[in-house]
């Protein structure tokens, strides 16, 4: 039996035949997971943004608060603060605020004093894998009954993998806020750790 003889014109569309079929099996298999993937980030730095705004948003809020406390203590209303030296009792309050199987950190900075009022400024990092306990730990410790001004957060989210199970990834937030606790001298009692009164030498 004699075999076809196949011309220049269709043996050229046979090519682009095989061609355009190679495109679409490229396309089916590489293509959609690549747009996949690629989405997938997209919607995840969305996310991330999103906790980000939430997080400057409480930022403003708390600034606010901060000048209605100010202004507060200028016309001299009321607000509580501790009396010195009320250490242990605003590191049980931050303590508390936190989950047992969280991790918190404080660290104290140098106390200063001004007439009756003292400031204990501390550091505070935070370590935990919910988004809700972030804003919640900001708004129970603006809120705090105990006189206490937050100066600065600063606010990551990552992933850990340092579990049992290496190849299943873990959404962690860590959380770093520089804040004031402010004590009074009123039915305080002085020790070695009290400051000098810097308004005296004013």
């Amino acid at each position: 039996m004699k075999g076809k003889n196949f011309s220049t014109k269709e043996i050229l569309m046979g090519v682009i035949l095989l061609l355009l079929l190679g495109y679409l099996g490229y396309s089916q298999f590489f293509d959609g997971p690549i747009e996949d993937k690629l989405k997938a980030e997209a919607d995840e730095q969305a996310d991330i943004q999103m906790k980000i705004d939430l997080v400057n948003q409480k930022l403003v809020e708390i600034e606010a608060q901060k000048a209605e406390l100010d202004l507060l203590g200028e016309s001299g209303a009321k607000i509580r603060m501790p009396s010195y030296n009320a250490e242990n009792m605003e590191l049980n309050f931050l303590y508390g605020l936190v989950d047992k199987n969280d991790d918190i950190q404080v660290v104290g900075g140098t106390l200063s004093r001004s007439g009756d009022q003292v400031r204990r400024p501390v550091t505070i990092t935070y370590h935990t894998d919910a988004y809700e306990k972030v804003i919640n730990f900001i708004t129970n410790l603006n809120n705090s009954e105990i006189r206490c001004l937050i100066d600065e957060v600063k606010f990551t989210e990552g992933v850990d993998t340092s579990g049992f199970d290496s190849t299943q990834e873990q959404v962690v937030y860590d959380v770093s806020i520089k804040a004031t606790f402010y004590e009074t001298m009123w039915d305080g009692v002085a020790d070695q750790f009290l400051p000098a009164d810097k308004s005296s030498t004013t």
